[in-house]
């Protein structure tokens, strides 16, 4: 048990929950430390794989979508559209 502060605690905190399959509780980490730093992509990211872990598809896809119209240049664009395209498909 850590004090969050800011964007970077919260992204931390949800890696925490994530590795241990807690992904109700990664996703709402997640979420505030995008909510802290809306740049933090790496936060978006994973709130998007935490809620398609869990079972949330259609938060999923949502969350897909925002990465790419908000970091759409990055590298990891080719894996982001796969997943999107597989939960089209769920």
């Amino acid at each position: 048990g850590f004090p969050l502060r800011n964007a970077l605690d919260y992204y931390n905190r949800g890696c925490l929950h994530a590795g241990r399959e807690e992904y109700p509780a990664a996703v709402k980490a997640f979420a505030k430390a995008f909510e802290l730093d809306p740049h933090l992509a790496e936060a978006l990211f994973n709130r998007a794989l935490a809620q398609e872990n869990a079972g949330d598809v259609k938060a999923a896809r949502q969350s897909w979508q925002e990465y790419l119209e908000k970091f759409g240049s990055n590298d990891d664009v080719d894996e982001v559209k796969q997943h999107v395209t597989e939960l089209a498909n769920a």
